[in-house]
């Protein structure tokens, strides 16, 4: 057992320096096995036979299988059950070496814990292999149109509330005021003028009197009541914010989603080659624009393009975006650390108004290097591969071909 395990360490590393395994997925992962004793000795009690350990590792080695997978999505987890009898009927393939980490006996069997190096690119292949599209012939299968846009946040308009309040007002008013006026005036002249004749005298008298008197009187009265009633109300109003996103190259984030699905056995149309034919219904330009100010396309923009493909015969429609967020420090190196989350939709064209088949997100990927730049690619191209996986896998599945 120890013969073997060194053998393949050996072979192992020396077919990790040729071409074959030079890309290939190495993944590590721990499993568990157990097996009974199958010798007896003679008194009847368990003994362990050399084939017993042997089995317990065969066991941990599906296990190792078993938790990588159980890692996986669901659409992929689901996947692996389909062919997990023939992977553990040829582990020696998708195992490249093992270490056993702990062995434990008892009266009646063994126990033992490895950690394995599994052959990921393989136990994909797999998968692939048995799944509807790899068993349908490539001129029976259905084009497929992927368009993802990569993006980040340029600009976040916020809005002040709006507050509306409304006051009503009932006033009466009464008072009192009173004006009096009084005025006499009296003229009063008196005089005496007399004559005598008398022993050659004359006497005259004459008097006057001259009374005038004035009075007058003015009233006004005003009554002044004062009752004031206020009713106050009314509403806050606040607005979204409105968020515009600056654009990256594709290009590249579109290559490398369309080699995952291409090796997953679908039939990838080339965005640029569609648009060239859709006279004008299919324009990268619109979609950009709409991605650019939303989280969605119009509508308008989306029926082109479902006209479009359908002219062109394509049967499934990709569309997805990946927001970059924003751009940290991981405390323990140093380095830039960027996230990414991705949308993703698979349209099914075949009936009269397309099917939501697939849909996958919002999930959150990672990118880390020493300059912003370098952790945006990386995080791009990790959110790529993982969200192409698990679509491919999802219509896998559901039997999308």
């Amino acid at each position: 057992m120890q013969i073997r395990r060194v053998l393949v360490t050996t072979a192992t590393f020396f077919l990790a320096l040729g071409a074959p395994l030079a890309h290939a997925d190495v993944v590590v992962s721990r499993g568990m096995g157990n097996a009974p004793f199958t010798g007896r000795s003679f008194l009847g009690h368990a003994e362990m036979q050399p084939a017993d350990e042997q089995a317990a590792i065969q066991a941990a080695e599906l296990n190792a299988v078993d938790m990588y997978f159980a890692r996986q999505s669901d659409a992929q987890t689901g996947n692996y059950e389909a062919v997990k009898a023939q992977i553990a009927s040829n582990l020696s393939t998708y195992v490249l070496n093992f270490v056993i980490l702990n062995e434990q006996k008892t009266d009646s069997g063994v126990s033992v814990v490895i950690k394995a190096n599994l052959n990921g690119s393989m136990l994909n292949r797999a998968i692939q292999a048995a799944s509807a599209t790899s068993r349908t012939a490539t001129a029976q299968r259905s084009d497929l149109l992927s368009i993802f846009v990569a993006r980040q946040i340029d600009a976040v308009k916020s809005f002040d509330a709006h507050v509306y309040k409304r006051e009503d007002h009932d006033l009466s008013a009464t008072g009192e005021s009173k004006a009096r006026s009084n005025e006499t005036d009296t003229l009063s002249h008196g005089g005496r003028q007399g004559q005598s004749i008398g022993a050659n005298a004359i006497s005259v008298t004459n008097e006057k009197t001259t009374h005038e008197g004035l009075q007058a009187q003015a009233d006004a009265r005003a009554h002044v009541h004062t009752t004031a009633i206020s009713e106050t109300g009314g509403s806050t109003v606040q607005r979204s914010s409105q968020t515009t996103w600056r654009l990256f190259p594709s290009a590249d984030l579109n290559a490398a989603m369309t080699a995952v699905l291409t090796q997953q056995g679908y039939e990838v149309v080339d965005e640029a080659f569609a648009e060239g034919q859709s006279n004008g219904m299919l324009s990268m330009k619109t979609i950009n624009a709409d991605y650019s100010t939303g989280q969605d396309l119009q509508p308008v923009t989306l029926s082109h393009m479902e006209i479009a493909a359908k002219t062109l015969g394509i049967r499934y429609l990709v569309l997805g975006t990946m927001d970059m967020g924003q751009t940290g420090v991981d405390p323990n190196n140093g380095n830039v650390r960027v996230g990414v989350s991705v949308n993703a939709k698979v349209y099914d064209l075949a009936g009269r108004f397309p099917r939501q088949a697939v849909v996958v997100g919002p999930e959150q990927f990672f990118g880390e290097s020493s300059t912003e730049q370098t952790a945006q690619v990386q995080a791009l191209k990790l959110a790529g591969h993982a969200a192409a996986t698990e679509l491919a896998g999802q219509m896998q599945q559901i039997g999308l071909r």
